[in-house]
């Protein structure tokens, strides 16, 4: 435009060298006049800007207070929770205390008792041996008085042959003959000689029965130590096996924890290559804006030379609208790019909101894995303690066996011991149950990592959409960013304004105290002008508030990371307190969601509840165990050693954990590294294997016509195959038919061994046919065999034809291949002479073309010299017209401008009324806030155990935890009546001092 008004004064110097100077001071003070209109709407349009300013300034003050409010009471609800946290450690430190010492008076008794056991068990051994020797004595006795008795027989029978001449087998032939012949005087004497022996032979049949009826009691008794034997070897098998079974569990849980840790890694380096390359991309995009830049710079200053051939044959009244159109259009897009600038940073925060969520749930599936890490390690306990009670029931097994060895003849101790070996077996079944639970629990917690798995996915594609959409928006902020640059350079290339104008100090009044100083100190400087020093104002004000941003984004982060302490800290606590109550373990995010909460909530209160009654009555009896510890004679001194060296070991073992929490670290350092490598090389590979890709494609062409000619071979050379793989097939059936009757034969002759003689010569009268009649198969076969070669070297012999003939055609393509490469190579030739001889022809075309268009160029250059006399004409009367035009112009601008700067004026006065008021509103509402906090906190603090972790720190909590307490103690009160009408407590007596006595009283009844 500035080109153009000095063109149409040219024009007119040639008519009228007289009025020169003054149009070119009337041209001077039109262009100032339409700087000072740009700037005067450059500060309106700032005083609009300020007030969406000072509202999103109020909103964000009010952002920060309600930040801050919540930050004091996560502050103070923290402290709460630590509080509790360190009552809660204490309690159960006091409660491990009780527990290690009733486990050892515990221990004591079992051993008490086990030493007592085993002295009777060595009584009644004794005893046992004792009684078997004098039943072995017995015995002997008897097998010796029976020999006697029989040896007296014989006598008595061989004196009978000789006395009466006849046999007699047996005693009692003896006896009958002697009945039948009593009248005889011989036979008198035998009575007195066969009454003792009858009485020898009925002793002899007693003993016998005793001694039948002891080796059938010692055959039962082998027999109930065989099947005892057995089950402890069947129970022993099943412990190995299921041994065997938790160790596969414990190696397919280190197996999921690695996997788990290596996925970790793998995302963790996965994220931060996908940051290295987001920023590889945005210096690559930078570097090509800002060579599109310096094209933009290098065409502007080629296109002034063309706007001024065009303007010449243009009329000046459309200059001067266009001028003002320019302006116009030029604060429309400057509110149209700040709109979009305001929309693109919402944007931006929606989805740093969206990825600060996205990264909370990662965390939280990172809590998960933690949890799953806990009850693996729980699962490892428990095994460890099966471990344990298992090789305990091995030795009390073998205790028991060598008892029983000891014990054969009592059946009572057989009686006790299968009661044990049933209790044994129960206690077995337990332990097997309890294993296939955990299989459960490990099964559905690889299922639950699974899913794990699934939603880290799921997330990182989430992420990656994410990270698209930042990159979208960080393109459109840099476009929108060179845009408002090139509009700023263009507003620079204007000139600037000799005279300064005063610009009313309300514009910058409602800014921050500390940048009304700096404003002042610009807008003072004489030597500045005023665009340049609205420009080093406004970046005054960016460059604070962006501190500002970036400071509160600070102070949020380590705000947060502080929080994600404290949730990890509390989120541990209470999967060790659920693991502890309910062997399952819940994480905070759960026990607002899971059902078993109010059962852990439960399980806490009932544990307050007995900790406290404990509480009470350990302080009763503090007073009277100090009593009987000198008469009963304990000590402290061997407590303390037994807990030194408890202490020792846990320090121990926490060092050694720590040195190995080091190695792991350094060696995740190093897998790092080389995974970093790796991925180098990786990138190096994929380059060479796509040039590789890039040469395979030509071959694969080339080949593809070669295949095609395989491919019908090969088709042949399977057939020939299946039919060779046909006739293994049937050889190997054949092999398997001998092999099978061999056992046969082999089966056959075994069983005509054991039969009798008889049969055996029959047998292999058949067996002689059979073999016979197999080998003729067996020659058979053989024959089938040799055909079967033959036709396996024809086939050979065919193949071996095939690949020759293959290899003739792949010479021939050869050769074909040469011939065609030969055409090619003189057909090329060929066409680039074709080439080059039309290009020739275009060439000698394209200079007559341009001769022709350099006549025509100077024919124009000769009509533009008309037209710009014929211009300078009409210069003259429009200039008239456009004097008359600016006064009116002028009258109405000055209106305007007196309205504009009323209205500010009073918008200005009116937001900082609205400010004063707003400030004041709100330090009244935050000194108001901060009481009632402190009063709530004072309250809960008194009352920690009523407090719940999950409430707000405000009025009603406050107001619950008091009238909870006013119950408790209203029950309490009433709970302390029944106690002593209970105790019959006398007036001035505590109940501490009642209970003291009725505990002495039963420990002296019971001494």
């Amino acid at each position: 435009m500035e080109e153009s008004s000095d063109l149409r004064f040219d024009s007119v110097s040639l008519s009228d060298e007289p009025d020169v100077d003054q149009k070119e001071a009337l041209s001077e003070v039109m262009r100032e006049n339409t700087l000072l209109k740009q700037q005067f709407q450059q500060a309106c349009d700032l005083a609009a800007q300020m007030e969406p300013l000072q509202k999103a300034n109020q909103e964000l003050t009010q952002k920060l207070r309600q930040e801050t409010s919540k930050q004091e009471e996560a502050t103070s609800r923290v402290k709460l929770l630590l509080q509790a946290n360190q009552d809660l450690t204490k309690q159960i430190e006091e409660l491990k205390k009780q527990s290690h010492e009733t486990k050892a008076n515990t221990n004591n008794e079992y051993a008490q008792k086990i030493d007592a056991m085993k002295k009777q068990y060595e009584d009644e051994i004794r005893l046992t041996k004792d009684q078997l020797q004098k039943a072995n004595d017995l015995i002997l006795q008897n097998e010796t008085e029976s020999k006697l008795t029989m040896s007296t027989i014989t006598k008595i029978l061989e004196s009978a042959k000789h006395y009466f001449t006849l046999e007699f087998q047996n005693l009692p032939d003896f006896l009958t003959f002697l009945d039948s012949n009593r009248e005889e005087p011989k036979p008198q004497v035998v009575p007195e000689v066969t009454a003792p022996k009858q009485l020898s032979l009925l002793q002899d049949a007693e003993y016998q029965k005793q001694i039948t009826a002891l080796k059938k009691k010692m055959k039962k008794q082998r027999e109930a130590l065989q099947l005892l034997v057995d089950d402890n070897d069947r129970i022993r098998n099943m412990m190995g096996s299921k041994d065997d079974k938790i160790r596969e569990l414990t190696a397919q849980l280190r197996n999921i924890q690695k996997d788990v840790m290596e996925k970790n890694s793998a995302l963790e380096q996965s994220f931060i290559i996908k940051e290295n390359n987001y920023r590889n991309t945005i210096s690559t995009l930078q570097q090509k804006i800002d060579s599109l830049k310096f094209e933009l710079q290098t065409l502007r200053l080629q296109k002034p030379k063309e706007v001024v051939k065009i303007e010449c044959e243009s009329k000046p009244i459309i200059d001067t609208q266009l001028d003002s159109h320019d302006d116009d259009a030029v604060k429309l897009m400057q509110d149209q790019y700040m709109s979009r600038i305001d929309e693109l940073s919402k944007q931006n925060d929606q989805q740093r909101s969206k990825r600060e969520e996205i990264f909370q749930n990662f965390r939280s599936s990172q809590a998960k894995v933690l949890e799953l890490e806990s009850q693996l390690r729980s699962m490892t306990k428990k095994a460890e303690e099966m471990e344990n009670l298992y090789n305990q029931a091995i030795a009390d097994l073998q205790n028991y066996k060598s008892q029983y060895q000891i014990a054969e003849d009592k059946d009572a101790k057989i009686e006790d011991i299968n009661l044990k070996n049933k209790a044994l077996k129960q206690n077995a079944q337990y332990l097997q149950t309890q294993i296939n639970e955990h299989q459960d629990k490990i099964k559905a917690g690889e299922v639950h990592a699974k899913e794990l798995e699934c939603v880290i996915a799921e997330k990182e594609k989430v992420i990656e959409r994410l990270n698209g959409d930042i990159a979208k928006n960080q393109t459109e902020m840099n476009n929108l960013r060179k845009s408002l640059e090139d509009l700023q350079s263009e507003f620079a290339k204007h000139k600037q304004v000799k005279e300064e104008v005063e610009i009313p100090s309300t514009i910058y009044q409602s800014l921050p105290a500390e940048l009304i100083p700096k404003c002042d100190a610009i807008m003072q400087n004489k030597l500045l002008q005023i665009p340049s020093k609205m420009q080093n104002v406004i970046k005054i004000i960016q460059a604070y508030y962006e501190d500002f941003t970036r400071e509160s984004l600070k102070d949020n982060e380590e705000k947060l990371a502080d929080n994600a302490k404290l949730f990890d800290s509390i989120s541990t606590f209470i999967t060790d307190l659920s693991i502890s109550t309910t062997e399952n373990p819940i994480t905070l995010d759960e026990l607002f969601v899971d059902e078993n909460a109010e059962n852990i909530i439960n399980c806490i209160n009932c544990l307050k509840k007995q900790i406290n009654e404990a509480n009470i009555v350990n302080e009763a009896l503090a007073s009277q165990l100090d009593k009987f510890k000198d008469t009963l004679g304990f000590t402290d001194g061997d407590v303390t050693q037994m807990i030194e060296g408890v202490k020792q070991a846990f320090d121990n073992t926490t060092q050694e954990m720590q040195h190995k929490s080091q190695k792991y670290k350094e060696l995740k350092r190093t897998y790092l590294l080389q995974q970093k490598e790796h991925v180098d090389k990786i990138n190096e590979m994929k380059l060479d294997n796509d040039q590789v890709l890039k040469e395979k494609a030509e071959l694969e062409k080339e080949l593809h016509d070669e295949k095609e000619a395989k491919k019908q071979l090969n088709i042949e050379c399977k057939t020939l195959q299946n039919k060779v793989k046909l006739l293994e097939n049937t050889l190997e059936d054949e092999k398997l038919n001998k092999q099978n009757l061999e056992k046969e034969l082999e089966k056959s002759t075994k069983e005509m061994q054991e039969e009798a003689q008889k049969v055996f010569e029959a047998q292999i009268n058949q067996l002689s046919q059979t073999v016979e009649t197999l080998s003729n198969r067996l020659n058979k076969s053989k024959e089938n065999e040799d055909r079967l070669q033959k036709v396996v070297k024809n086939t050979t012999d065919k193949l071996d034809e095939r690949e020759k003939f293959i290899k003739q055609m792949q010479m021939d393509f050869a050769k074909e291949n040469d011939k065609q490469q030969k055409k090619f190579e003189g057909e090329k030739k060929n066409m680039e002479d074709v080439y080059n001889n039309t290009m020739g022809k275009m060439r000698k075309q394209l200079e007559d073309s341009r001769k022709d268009q350099e006549s025509l160029s100077q024919q124009l250059e000769d009509n533009n010299f008309v037209i710009k006399k014929l211009q300078s004409k009409l210069d003259k009367a429009l200039n008239r017209c456009q004097k008359y035009e600016a006064k009116l112009t002028t009258a109405a601008e000055e209106l305007h401008r007196d309205r504009l700067l009323f209205e500010t004026a009073k918008k200005s006065q009116i937001v900082q009324f609205e400010n004063k008021l707003s400030s004041a509103i709100d330090q009244e509402r935050e000194k108001s806030d901060k009481e009632m906090r402190h009063f709530c906190t004072f309250a809960i603090d008194l009352f920690r155990e009523y407090f719940k972790p999950t409430d707000m720190v405000d009025e009603k909590t406050a107001r619950n935890i008091l009238a909870m307490v006013s119950k408790d103690y209203h029950r309490m009160g009433e709970t302390e009546k029944t106690i002593k009408s209970f105790l019959a407590v006398k007036d001035g007596q505590t109940i501490e001092d009642a209970i003291s006595q009725l505990v002495l009283d039963s420990t002296l009844k019971r001494l």
